[in-house]
């Protein structure tokens, strides 16, 4: 992803090529406005991760990389 879509240098290891990548995406995200945490949204505080996570994991289970409620809350604490 970030060589194709960001032309980043092909001979940085993969992980500096994705950390690049992702502070890429964020810029690009920032430059159209666009939320890229939780909080733009309007979500104030982490008290509904559970909830939302319940919710949000039967959808989940047959993904790419299947996710369950406890791998869904920790994303949103990493994205809050």
């Amino acid at each position: 992803y970030g060589r194709a879509v960001w032309d980043l240098d092909g001979d940085q290891n993969d992980m500096d090529i994705a950390r690049e990548a992702v502070a890429c995406t964020r810029a690009f995200f920032r430059r159209l406005g666009l939320p890229s945490k939780l909080r733009d949204v309007g979500i104030a505080d982490g008290s509904n991760f559970e909830a939302m996570a319940a919710k949000a994991a039967p959808r989940c289970g047959t993904a790419y990389v299947p996710l369950g409620k406890d791998d869904i809350v920790s994303i949103f604490r990493a994205a809050f």
